[in-house]
Order: C-alpha cells, then structure tokens, then sequence
C-alpha cells in the first residue's frame, strides 16, 4: 500500500524503552484479512488507541526470519490443522534495532501466544548445542529441527 508511511504519521511514536513496558511476550494475537482499500480508513480509527514503534525515526521496520521445522513438519501441521498448544521455532533479526534472537512461540488453547527468546549473534541455517537445549527446555522434549 504506497500511502502507508503518510498514514502512520498520524500516530503518535513509542519508542524502544516505552515498549520494555508492553508485555508482548504473553499476549493474545487476533488477526484479520480484508481488501487493502480498507486499510486508510480501520488505521483512522485506530489512531486513539495505539502507537507506532519509531526506530532512529523509523516508522517501519523490516525484519528477517528463518523458521525451523521437524522432518514431519509437525509445526508446520499443526498450525495448518488449527491444532491448539503448538510451537514455533525462529530466528528473527529485527533489522532497524541490529537485534536477533532465537525465539519459541506457543500458542495455548486459550488463545494465548507466549514467546521466550534468546538473543543471538546472527540468523543460522544450524542450531548450536547450547540453542538446542535451550529449544529443548522451553518445548519440553527433544527433538531434530532443520530450517
């Protein structure tokens, strides 16, 4: 949508030490699909009620990610099959802020997605022992991932 940036001017900013105060690591994730023409008017009457992230005056931001899966595909399934208390396993690299982490996601049969995360050095294709145990920890069973 090329009107975007314009757009979300009208927001008033919030900036990375605002947000250490938004509890987004156990949070509810309600999401909605409509025509992209819609898009001017549901952000106008958001405006009162949410901020956007500014980053060294950034108001977008883009992000890398690489999601790792079992041999099964057992994520990937569960999430295709509305399968409640599923996990996810990434990298992301926010690119704005120059931070990546490793980072679990479940999300549990009351619709709550919680997120535990460890932050690395950079995305890879292989998981180190260390972030291995730590997947292991968190998901409670062991088990081989490839991206």
């Amino acid at each position: 949508m090329s009107n975007l940036p314009q757009i979300i001017t009208d927001f008033s900013p919030i900036s990375l030490d605002e947000m250490d105060d938004v509890k987004l690591m156990s949070r509810t994730d309600t999401k909605f699909a409509f025509k992209a023409n819609k898009m001017p008017l549901l952000l106008q009457k958001l405006l009162p009620f949410y901020r956007v992230l500014a980053i060294d005056g950034k108001l977008i931001h883009d992000y890398k990610s690489l999601y790792y899966d079992t041999d099964d595909r057992k994520f990937y399934l569960d999430h295709h099959n509305g399968r409640v208390n599923r996990n996810k396993i990434r990298f992301r690299e926010y690119v704005g802020s120059k931070l990546t982490f490793l980072e679990i996601k479940l999300k549990n049969n009351k619709g709550k997605t919680i997120k535990k995360r460890m932050k690395v050095d950079a995305i890879s294709s292989e998981l180190s022992d260390k972030q291995q145990n730590y997947i292991e920890k968190i998901i409670g069973e062991p088990m081989a991932y490839k991206c």
